[in-house]
């Protein structure tokens, strides 16, 4: 039910760039007596987002036009699906996922609490609610026939809340709208649109009693349901946007998160869970993520006249803080603009275009289409917007998985993985709005990833100029024919690798600096000095690869460079100088004896002298001595690394 009165615990605190954004918490009372007749709602399978009562609701995106009262604005509703009393806590937060605001709402059994952001934004006035000890005399949330109506303690004294302060008003409508917040101490929080328009998103969590903090502080969420946020999945709701000048009004359910303390899917630290960037992965949190891959259907200025708008809500996985003004892509925050694996678009006859995607952020500054850049967005299909499609009607298929590189390696299990949510705004002529949540393909429990090239390799031309150089590289070559842009490329001659840190690219060219040669050169047989043989080392080719480093995309030319050795002499390499050695018989009565090389090291060439004045050239020669006697027989041997001599007495008998 609607509530007119309000309580208020105000803490505000100047911040530093980075830090956690100030608090104005705003606690109504809930019941901490269990009702003798307890409605247990229905639940749905975990990591299947369903409508179904949960532990946490998300509104997906508002706005409130802060400079008209008949401008555009939200309203959304918060209910109990139980018979017990239950404390809710909520945050503000903006398109870039600074919270700006949090407080408590409390409700009786089976409540409903409806919220015009407009109240908050622009009047300041807070949800008025109390639990029993608040509200004794039952006049504030009263309590219905079927309802459970409980004291909370931790809430006496600060529910109902007061008005905001016209400074905090401020605040909010500065952050909101991607100004300077005196609150923030001169930071931003969002992006400044130019349009005066407060956007943002909402999460509203069951707490056990009324808390000033927010997701990302200590405390908030602990091991199985006993930190601040509960695991109870009763909490159900829906949104309109309504923009009176045009008659429009669309809207549907809240996104219903629940909670599972004993499942492991959303109790094993490491695993995506709705709110891990803020519990550093422990998934103690206990949410279940939402998905990342989606399909929805858009009209774009049909023969009806009918157009599509896409709210988009995105996880950044960083725990974002204020930070200086402005907004500017790829400097601050550190992941803005966000990516995406793959967009396609389908038209009714299944022919697709595939505009091209890069799945990281933040983007580069050469990236074309960026349709969804922030946490949360609107965003029109067609035309010459954010998100151009070529045809009347078709249906997109979104692949929203990034690799966010502040994030660092996380979420753990998946780093690749980036949970999302999707809802088609179908109009036709700007009124007869329908609100039309996308169709989810997969749970970032398990994310799908559409990219062909990850964990394989994609093969695409290339080819090398120059296609040849030195061995000790340093020259430039443009590789030709790449399909992806080289914004985190790894490039390979071979077994080294290019450096990168003065590469240049277009489209489809890469120009690297040649990585000296890190292998060994073939050789070939040569004849070196004196006529000996030996060896020359002669080009070889090696294969060019380029790898895009996030998407495992790659391209390779096989021996599409070939390095030229230093080197083109011929390079002889001596054996070690023979080991003289030899044996000799001779034979009684005779004048005659038998020698026997026995040398070591391979000799080529001997020379013999017998000590009579003979001499041979033979390996084995045989001598005949013309007189018996004793004779000095030495015996050199040659090879081409030298010579060695031996030598030995021979006696010869005679005839």
């Amino acid at each position: 039910m609607p509530r007119q009165h309000y309580a208020l615990i105000i803490a505000v605190n100047t911040v530093a760039e980075g830090a956690p954004a100030p608090k104005l918490v705003l606690v109504l009372l809930a019941a901490a007596v269990l009702w003798p007749l307890r409605a247990d709602p229905a639940g749905a399978a975990i990591c299947t987002v369903d409508a179904v009562p949960a532990a946490t609701l998300l509104l997906p995106y508002f706005e409130v036009d802060l400079g008209k009262t008949t401008g555009s604005e939200t309203l959304f509703s918060i209910n109990n699906a139980s018979a017990n009393a239950v404390l809710v806590h909520v945050v503000l937060w903006s398109d870039l996922s600074v919270p700006v605001l949090d407080f408590n709402l409390y409700l009786t059994g089976y409540d409903v609490q409806t919220i015009d952001l407009r109240d908050i934004l622009v009047a300041g006035n807070l949800p008025r609610t109390a639990s029993s000890g608040q509200d004794p005399g039952d006049t504030i949330s009263p309590r219905g026939q079927f309802s459970q109506d409980v004291n909370f303690a931790s809430c006496s004294g600060v529910l109902p809340p007061p008005p905001l302060p016209a400074f905090f008003v401020a605040h909010l409508q500065a952050a909101l709208t991607g100004q300077a917040s005196a609150i923030l101490a001169g930071n931003c929080a969002g992006q400044d649109l130019g349009d005066n328009i407060a956007r943002g998103y909402i999460t509203a969590d069951t707490v056990s009693g009324c808390s000033l903090r927010f997701p990302g502080d200590a405390g908030y969420f602990a091991a199985g349901g006993t930190g601040d946020a509960t695991d109870q999945n009763v909490l159900w709701g829906d949104y309109v946007l309504i923009r009176p000048p045009t008659n429009f009004l669309a809207g549907g359910a809240l996104v219903h998160i629940e909670a599972d303390p004993t499942n492991p899917a959303t109790s094993t630290a490491g695993l995506y869970t709705f709110y891990g960037r803020y519990d550093s992965w422990t998934a103690i949190d206990n949410r279940e993520p939402l998905a990342t891959n989606f399909g929805s259907r858009f009209m774009s200025g049909g023969n009806d006249g009918g157009n599509s708008s896409l709210v988009v809500w995105r996880d950044s996985k960083v725990n974002q803080g204020p930070f200086p003004c402005p907004a500017i892509p790829g400097l601050r925050p550190s992941w803005y603009w966000l990516g995406q694996e793959a967009i396609v678009i389908f038209d009714e006859q299944e022919h697709p275009v595939v505009p091209q995607s890069f799945p990281f952020s933040p983007q580069p500054p050469a990236a074309f289409l960026v349709p969804f850049p922030a946490e949360t967005q609107l965003v029109p299909v067609g035309g010459f917007g954010k998100l151009p499609v070529p045809y009347a009607f078709g249906w997109l298929q979104l692949d929203l998985n990034a690799v966010v590189t502040t994030a660092g390696n996380n979420p753990p299990a998946d780093p690749r993985a980036a949970q999302a949510f999707v809802t088609s705004f179908d109009e036709i002529h700007g009124h007869f709005a329908v609100g039309i949540e996308a169709v989810r393909f997969d749970s970032a429990c398990a994310a799908n990833h559409q990219l062909t090239c990850f964990g394989s390799v994609k093969p695409v031309p290339l080819s090398v100029t120059p296609g040849d150089g030195g061995q000790g590289g340093g020259e430039p070559a443009v590789i030709h024919g790449i399909s992806f842009d080289p914004f985190a490329v790894q490039v390979e001659f071979g077994t080294a690798l290019a450096n990168l840190s003065v590469f240049q690219s277009t489209t489809t060219d890469l120009t690297v600096i040649v990585p000296p040669f890190t292998g060994t050169f073939p050789t070939v047989p040569c004849l070196g000095p004196g006529g000996i043989t030996g060896t020359r080392e002669v080009p070889v080719s090696v294969d060019v690869v380029v790898t895009d480093t996030l998407t495992e995309c790659s391209g390779s030319l096989a021996g599409g460079f070939t390095y030229v050795p230093s080197d083109g002499t011929c390079h002889v390499v001596l054996p070690p100088p023979p080991v003289a050695s030899f044996t000799v018989t001779t034979s009684p009565a005779s004048d005659t004896a038998n020698f026997t090389d026995t040398s070591t090291g391979n000799p080529v060439n001997w020379f013999w002298q017998f000590g009579d004045g003979g001499t041979s050239l033979q390996e084995n020669p045989t001598h005949t001595y013309a007189l018996p006697g004793t004779y000095l027989v030495t015996l050199q041997v040659f090879n081409a690394g030298g010579s060695s001599l031996a030598s030995l007495f021979v006696t010869v008998p005679g005839l």
